[in-house]
C-alpha cells in the first residue's frame, strides 16, 4: 500500500512542480519559468529497488515532458544520488520520501492520507503528500495562487509553506491507511488514578470506555488528534470496580473549524485485575533492559498469571534517540502485563539521553508531568523517585542540557510533604506494605557525587516512612544491601536487581537476563533474583516490621 502511495506521491508532486519551477529572483520570491527557461533540477527518490527506481524515473520524465509542452521550459530529471544535497544554494525540487533530505520524510510521515504540503527552504522546493488525490489538490492550489495567465510567469514566495486537506471521499479507498493499534495498552498507576497509554499507526482521537462511560485523551477541553501516542486518565476506583475496559480509536483526516472529518472507529476489550492483597502481593521489578524487549519480557513472566504489579525500574530503553526507543517501554510492559494489571515506572538515566528524551512524559505515567509521585494499590503504598543523571549537571557529556540540581531539591520538598501528611500516605488506614522505587540506589551516597547531601536527606526521610525496601537497578548486578549496610541513616534494605548479557554456558552467550521478584506473604517478604528460565539465582526472606 505504501509503495503505491509513494508512486502516486511522485506523480502529484511533479505535476505541482510545473508551477513552482524557477530561480531565486531577489529577496522574497522564487521565480518560476521565465522566457521558457529554468535552472532547476527535478529530484526523485532513490531506493534499493530497481523496479521502483525505474517507475519513479518514468513518472518524473513524463511530468517533465508536460512541463515542456505547457511552458517551453526544459527540466532536468535526476535521482537523489546525483543531486547536490551538500550545496545549500542548489536549485532543486525535492519530491517525496528522499533519504538525503530528512525534512521530506519527516513531513511526509506527519501528513494524513488527505493532506499535502508545499514548502520552500532557501532555493529548494519540497513537495510532499501521500497519494494522487492529494497531489491533484496541490496542483490546483498552486495554479490558482501562483500562475499569472497574462505574463506566463510562475513564481512562489520564499519561505512559503502551506498544508491543506481534501475530503476523504476524494481519496481512493485502497490508499487510505487502515487504522490499527500498534503498542499497548499499558495501565500505569500514579497517585489514585490509572493512566492508560497506547499507540496507533495513524493520528486521530482516542478514548477508553468503562461501563458505557467514555474517558478521552484530552487536554484543556480538546480531544487530542495530532499524535500517534494516546494517554487516558481514569480514577482507580472506577477501573478497579469494573475489572474491564475497552480502548477506542478513530482516525481524523482533517480537523476542520466545522464538521471535522473522521474515519471508522476501532476498539479492543481487556480484562483488568486490580491488586488484591488478601492472599499476598507478587511484584516483579525490571531494570536495565536497555531495549532487550524479548529476554526482559520472558524473565518477567516468573509469576505468570499471579503477577499483581510490574515495576519498570529505569533504563528500559538504551537511549531516547527516537520515538521507537520510547515505544520500547510500552512493548515490554504490554508483553508482560497484556494490559491486565498495573504498571509503575521510574525513569533511568539512559532514558534522559537523546533527541526525544524530553517527550518521555507522554509515554509513561506521570504526576502532572512530574516523574516522582506516590501510589496506592490495595494495601500496598509506594513512592517513586528520580535521581536524574548520575553525574553533575555541568559534566561535559550533557553539554549544558540538564538541570537536575533543582529537580532533586523539588523532590526533597516532596518527601517532606509526604512525611508531614503521613496519615494520608504511608500510615493511611489499610496500608500494610511500603516500598520505594528509584533507578539509582542513592543511599550509597559516596558513589554519587552529584548530590551526596540531598541523597543523604532522601535516605533519612524514607527511613521515617518505615518502608520495607527500595527497588533499584543501575549497577547491572543483583544485590540485597541490608539496613545500615551502605548508610548509617538507612533503616531499610536496598534491592539492586538487574543483570543482563550473562553466559548460560560456553555455547550460549548474551541471552540471559535477571531481574527481581518480590512476594509479600504471611507477614514476611521474599526477594528473589530470577533468570530467563524462571530459575531462582538467589533469594532472601525476612519478617516485616
Amino acid at each position: 500500500m505504501k509503495s503505491k502511495a509513494n508512486k502516486n506521491l511522485i506523480l502529484f508532486a511533479i505535476f505541482a512542480l510545473m508551477i513552482v519551477l524557477g530561480a531565486c529572483n531577489g529577496a522574497g520570491t522564487i521565480q518560476i519559468i521565465e522566457d521558457g527557461k529554468t535552472e532547476y533540477t527535478l529530484v526523485y527518490p532513490y531506493t534499493s529497488n530497481l523496479t521502483s527506481d525505474i517507475e519513479n524515473k518514468e513518472i518524473c520524465e513524463k511530468a517533465a515532458e508536460k512541463i515542456k509542452t505547457v511552458t517551453g521550459a526544459t527540466v532536468k530529471v535526476v535521482s537523489e544520488k546525483d543531486s547536490k544535497a551538500a550545496d545549500e544554494d542548489a536549485k532543486e525540487i525535492v519530491i517525496g520520501n528522499t533519504s538525503k533530505f530528512p525534512f521530506a520524510k519527516t513531513e511526509l510521515n506527519a501528513l494524513s492520507d488527505t493532506g499535502y504540503m508545499i514548502k520552500t527552504e532557501g532555493n529548494r522546493i519540497f513537495v510532499t503528500g501521500n497519494n494522487k488525490a492529494t497531489g491533484q489538490a496541490g496542483v490546483d492550489f498552486i495554479i490558482d495562487f501562483f500562475f499569472n495567465a497574462e505574463t506566463k510567469v510562475m513564481s512562489i514566495p520564499t519561505g512559503y509553506v502551506t498544508v491543506s486537506h481534501i475530503p476523504v471521499s476524494d481519496v481512493p479507498a485502497e490508499i487510505i491507511t487502515e487504522p490499527s493499534f500498534t503498542y499497548g495498552p499499558t495501565v500505569f498507576a500514579v497517585g489514585d488514578e490509572y493512566q492508560i497509554i497506547y499507540h496507533t499507526n495513524t493520528k486521530g482521537i482516542a478514548w477508553a470506555e468503562i461501563d458505557g462511560k467514555k474517558y478521552y485523551d484530552e487536554y484543556g477541553g480538546f480531544i487530542r488528534s495530532e499524535s500517534l501516542n494516546h494517554k487516558i486518565t481514569i480514577p482507580m476506583e472506577i477501573l478497579d470496580s469494573a475489572k474491564k475496559y475497552s480502548i477506542h480509536f478513530a482516525p481524523v483526516y482533517e480537523r476542520k473549524p466545522y464538521s471535522p472529518e473522521k474515519g471508522t472507529e476501532i476498539k479492543r476489550i481487556y480484562d483488568f485485575r486490580p491488586v488484591d492483597t488478601s492472599d499476598g502481593v507478587q511484584i516483579y521489578s525490571v531494570a536495565d533492559s536497555h531495549s532487550n524487549t524479548v529476554n526482559c519480557s520472558k524473565t518477567a513472566k516468573y509469576y505468570g498469571d499471579k503477577l499483581d504489579l510490574l515495576v519498570l525500574c529505569g533504563d528500559i530503553n538504551s537511549e531516547s534517540t527516537s520515538l521507537e526507543k520510547l515505544y520500547d517501554i510500552s512493548v515490554i510492559a504490554f508483553k508482560i502485563t497484556e494490559g491486565k494489571i498495573p504498571v509503575v515506572y521510574a525513569r533511568g538515566n539512559h532514558e534522559i539521553r537523546g533527541q526525544v528524551s524530553e517527550l518521555i512524559g507522554d509515554y509513561v505515567g506521570t504526576n502532572n508531568g512530574d516523574l516522582f509521585y506516590t501510589f496506592r494499590l490495595g494495601s500496598l503504598w509506594g513512592v517513586v523517585l528520580d535521581c536524574g543523571e548520575d553525574k553533575a549537571d555541568d559534566h561535559k557529556e550533557y553539554g549544558g542540557m540538564v538541570a537536575f540540581d533543582n529537580f532533586r531539591k523539588a523532590q526533597t520538598e516532596f518527601l517532606k510533604e509526604i512525611v508531614a501528611n503521613a496519615d494520608s500516605e504511608y500510615n493511611a488506614e489499610g496500608v500494610e506494605q511500603r516500598i520505594a522505587i528509584c533507578h539509582i540506589p542513592f543511599p550509597a551516597k559516596e558513589n554519587y557525587a552529584p548530590a551526596p547531601d540531598i541523597y543523604h536527606e532522601w535516605t533519612a526521610l524514607l527511613s521515617k516512612m518505615n518502608i520495607d525496601m527500595m527497588l533499584s537497578g543501575h549497577h547491572h548486578k543483583t544485590e540485597i544491601c541490608e539496613s545500615k549496610s551502605i548508610s548509617e541513616n538507612q533503616n531499610f534494605p536496598v534491592i539492586i536487581g538487574s543483570s543482563s548479557n550473562r553466559k548460560i554456558n560456553d555455547s550460549e552467550k548474551d541471552n540471559e537476563f535477571i531481574a527481581t521478584a518480590v512476594e509479600y506473604l504471611d507477614d514476611k517478604v521474599t526477594v528473589s533474583f530470577t533468570n530467563i528460565n524462571h530459575g531462582v539465582e538467589s533469594s532472601k526472606t525476612w519478617d516485616l516490621k
